[in-house]
């Protein structure tokens, strides 16, 4: 008797484990699912944080334009409707990058000079920008 009460309790035993262990596989494809979505969340905010760095080098670029039209800043941030004080900001940003940076599709020389500036150099215009020589020629 003793084996058959022994096998009904190591079945019990084992029917127990076995739903700890299914409710256990439910709560680990839960973490995985939340974790997956996690990362894809995090790669698509990074990916959107370099395309808002992107339109903002660019947004700079072009109020670097309005500026060196001789533009004040004043007006520049009616015209878009911005802070004058982010107007600034970018516009700074867009002269520090231009220098750090090159253009996409720009090269740069050993002297560290892009071959736009060098090209711009060689023209007599001092090296202005492509906002700048676009509305230049209008």
């Amino acid at each position: 008797m003793a084996s058959k009460q022994e096998a009904a309790v190591r079945a019990e035993a084992r029917r127990r484990r076995q739903e700890l262990d299914r409710e256990r596989d439910a709560a680990d494809a839960r973490v995985e699912e939340r974790t997956a979505g996690a990362l894809m969340a995090i790669e698509a905010r990074d990916l959107a944080q370099q395309q808002l760095e992107a339109r903002n080098t660019e947004l700079g670029a072009t109020l670097r334009g309005l500026l060196d039209e001789d533009v004040p800043v004043e007006r520049a941030a009616a015209l878009t409707q911005l802070s004058e004080a982010e107007v600034r900001r970018l516009a700074r940003s867009a002269g520090a990058g231009a220098s750090a940076a090159p253009a996409s599709g720009s090269r740069r020389s050993a002297d560290g000079a892009t071959l736009d500036e060098t090209r711009s150099d060689l023209a007599g215009t001092g090296g202005g920008s492509v906002a700048q020589s676009g509305s230049q020629a209008a």
